[in-house]
């Protein structure tokens, strides 16, 4: 007998399970599974288009075609089309706008919208959402799709008689999902692959900036004379108060009140020899010479680390500094206006802002979008009049790294030099003699600034619980070192000791569990010997070691 080819198309089951099962059911009644004869069978499962090609006897084609039919049906539970998701981790919102997308066939931008959708609020008050009504497309894998809404009547046609509707239940965080059977499939499935734990990335960040300034002054000013002869003054400004505010204060009268207010600005160690009198004509006749000498240094060393947990793709802030007012314009009234003066008031945020995007590869890297600021108000610039001057250190970049791996994103290294020499020309070059008639300011400014950056990435809730763990053990460890009179106990080299053993001390490192009462947690020896200790001498109170 001559063997014969039959397509048979699928309705509602997938290509390779329905061959999965009629091969199953031929081979358990002894046929189609034999090699050679008349009684061959084979069958094929065409996925493009889901339909079976089945070669053999008419007789055994008549069979399959009978055991088509009869599973080739929709599920008891898919009949009416409606299906309630609820989210395991994904948003509802934005499920539901990547499902309305998918099956309109229509992009979705990043906020998750797509760009033809229309939507309406629900009236029932235990959900919220947006209840859409679209046509999708003969086949999602078409290239166009006319959409076609209806406000009114809830539900809509599209190309080939495919309605959906899709509604997001923000507050139960589900999808509600009413669709023709033979849309369901794809559905789901898209509901299983998108609904997953993303992973999460603890950005940690440290800025390290050291600084030193050092300057040193040395100079001599002097003046001598009276109203009749003249006056003689060596004057230089490099060093402070010069030489002639002291004689304007000297020739303003007797008393030392206006030379003492005037040399009070002169900073460093100060000589000053010197008189004034009276001659017989009643004019001031004065003499003086002024010798100061300073050597100031200043320096600074700051580490700030910064760190913050966020979702793969996820954009992530932390700001801590101050808000602070800067002066942006004024109103003042002059003469007999009755308007009213009023400032305007500008806050910016001024401290230490890290912005981060990280963006999580298959390969375990890790791509991140930075943006980190450190800015400081310049100390002494509160008042001036033309505002307030602000330090401020920008990086803007996107960088590669491996998980856990340490970045150095960038840094400024400064040496500025400044030497400046005021003098009375060839006196001040002779030497020895030429110290008199020469006055020196020399400053050294030093800065060295690098930002580094580590991301580390957290797939699961073990791994979020033990950084967490990790973060509370440290703030621990710095708090029970101190007793409540404030005195310290001891303060260990590194927040790992206490967890070695190293720490000698009668008081635990951390609770068992800090959401639970003291009195409910039950105390208990330790490997390392600690136990609880509650003598009203010891001024504080531990805990057992949970290991």
């Amino acid at each position: 007998m001559n063997d014969s080819l039959q397509v048979i198309p699928l309705r509602h089951v997938d290509a390779e399970r329905m061959m999965e099962l009629i091969s199953a059911l031929v081979s358990s009644a002894g046929s189609g599974q034999a090699q050679g004869g008349n009684n061959q069978l084979k069958v094929i499962a065409d996925t493009s288009s889901d339909r079976l090609l089945v070669k053999g006897s008419p007789e055994m084609i008549a069979k399959v075609q009978e055991m088509v039919n009869q599973l080739d049906t929709t599920p008891t539970r898919r009949l009416s089309g409606l299906r309630v998701f609820r989210l395991k981790y994904a948003s509802a919102g934005h499920i539901a706008d990547m499902l309305r997308g998918l099956l309109a066939n229509q992009s979705i931008n990043s906020a998750g919208a797509t760009s033809t959708l229309e939507s309406a609020s629900l009236n029932d008050a235990s959900s919220t959402g947006a209840a859409i009504n679209n046509a999708a497309s003969d086949s999602l894998g078409s290239s166009a799709a006319a959409v076609s809404t209806s406000s009114t009547s809830g539900t809509s046609t599209g190309v080939g008689g495919r309605p959906f509707s899709i509604i997001a239940d923000e507050t139960q965080n589900a999808v509600i999902v009413n669709a023709a059977p033979e849309l369901m499939f794809e559905i789901e499935d898209a509901v299983n692959q998108l609904d997953s734990r993303r992973a999460q990335v603890l950005i940690q960040a440290a800025i390290v900036e050291v600084s030193g300034d050092d300057a040193t002054q040395l100079g001599v000013q002097w003046a001598l004379g009276n109203a009749n002869s003249g006056y003689g003054v060596v004057n230089f400004n490099n060093v402070g108060a010069s030489a002639t505010t002291l004689a304007a204060a000297a020739l303003a009268g007797t008393s030392t009140a206006g030379i003492s207010a005037a040399a009070s600005s002169i900073a460093g160690a100060l000589i000053g020899i010197g008189d004034s009198r009276k001659d017989s004509q009643g004019n001031t006749e004065f003499y003086g010479a002024i010798l100061q000498a300073l050597d100031s240094s200043t320096s600074a060393n700051l580490l700030s680390m910064p760190s913050i947990l966020t979702l793969d793709n996820e954009k992530a802030s932390i700001l801590v500094g101050q808000n602070v007012p800067f002066v942006t314009g004024s109103f003042t009234t002059s003469g007999n206006n009755s308007n009213n003066p009023f400032q305007t008031i500008d806050r910016q945020d001024i401290g230490i802002n890290l912005n981060v995007i990280p963006h999580i590869g298959d390969n375990g890297t890790v791509r991140l979008e930075v943006s980190q600021e450190v800015s400081s108000v310049v100390p002494g610039s509160t008042g001036n009049a033309s505002g307030l001057i602000t330090n401020k250190s920008l990086i803007n970049t996107t960088i590669l790294a491996d998980d856990q791996q340490t970045i150095a994103l960038g840094g400024l290294m400064r040496d500025n030099t400044t030497t400046r020499q005021q003098k009375v020309p060839g006196l001040g070059n002779v030497p020895i003699i030429g110290r008199l008639f020469r006055s020196d300011n020399d400053s050294t400014q030093k800065s060295n600034l690098i930002i580094f950056l580590q991301p580390t990435i957290l797939r699961d809730g073990g791994a979020v619980a033990s950084v967490t763990e990790r973060k509370f053990n440290q703030m621990r460890v710095l708090q029970l070192v101190i007793d409540k009179n404030g005195t310290i106990k001891q303060l260990p080299l590194s927040g790992t000791e206490g967890w070695s053993g190293n720490v000698s001390a009668d008081y635990e490192l951390m609770p068992l569990n800090p959401l639970i009462p003291k009195r409910d947690q039950a105390p208990k020896s330790t490997s390392q010997g600690f136990t609880r200790v509650d003598s009203p001498n010891s001024g504080i109170t531990t805990y057992p070691l949970n290991r």
